[in-house]
């Protein structure tokens, strides 16, 4: 994770990318599930660097069928 550190914080209208939205939701998780850092970290390294307002379900899909191959 990229471990974004930026004292503003995301809010609605701001444009933030993925990678600071999971950094953000990875700091306040509080599951049990041991792996789901390393199955964010898979969007994360394809997407992180977009602002998350630009992702569409269609790029989230196909990556999904990507690991289904």
């Amino acid at each position: 994770m990229n471990n974004h550190h930026d004292s503003s914080p995301l809010t609605k209208d701001a444009d933030f990318t993925l990678a600071q939205l999971a950094d953000v939701y990875l700091a306040c998780y509080r599951g049990r599930d041991v792996n789901f850092g390393q199955r964010l970290s898979f969007f994360i390294d394809r997407f992180g660097a977009k602002p998350a307002r630009v992702i569409e379900s269609p790029r989230i899909w196909r990556r999904l069928q990507f690991l289904r191959e």
